[in-house]
């Protein structure tokens, strides 16, 4: 099928129908990821270094204690979100890699959170005991029961 030259003139290229502006928003976008992506790996590899410290300090027989640890829980938490809303800023930009690389790396920055911060689960969300209240009287229509109204 060949298209005649009057038809050519009217016959729009693909390139031509995506807008210049959406294209510069994907642009911007996957700047912003990159650069977020970036900025977390740095704050993580730093987070793995503070741990590491921790790590030798309690090798040396030195007590590590909860409120020690409670700023490199909370960083790592705050690293996890940004990186939650990197992966959907990714996916919005349609960076592919780029979503990839944020499931994986806060996916082990996850993994730290929980699994070696363990005993700071305690000081973040404290457990109470709390004694059951009795049940509230519950009489079937027409039963006899020692409920009040009867």
């Amino acid at each position: 099928m060949t298209i005649e030259p009057a038809e050519a003139e009217h016959a729009t290229p693909a390139a031509a129908i995506a807008s210049p502006r959406l294209e510069g928003w994907r642009i911007s976008v996957g700047i912003g990821v990159w650069v977020s992506l970036t900025m977390c790996t740095v704050a993580l590899a730093f987070l793995l270094m503070n741990m590491f410290a921790m790590a030798v300090g309690a090798a040396l027989h030195a007590e590590v204690t909860v409120e020690e640890q409670l700023p490199v829980f909370w960083a790592l938490v705050t690293v996890c979100g940004v990186l939650l809303l990197t992966a959907v800023a990714a996916i919005v930009g349609q960076r592919w890699v780029a979503l990839i690389l944020a499931i994986i790396i806060g996916a082990a920055g996850g993994f730290l959170t929980t699994v070696v911060f363990y005993n700071v689960q305690d000081a973040v969300m404290p457990v109470t005991h709390t004694d059951p209240q009795p049940m509230p009287c519950q009489c079937h229509s027409g039963g006899t029961c020692d409920c009040p109204g009867g």
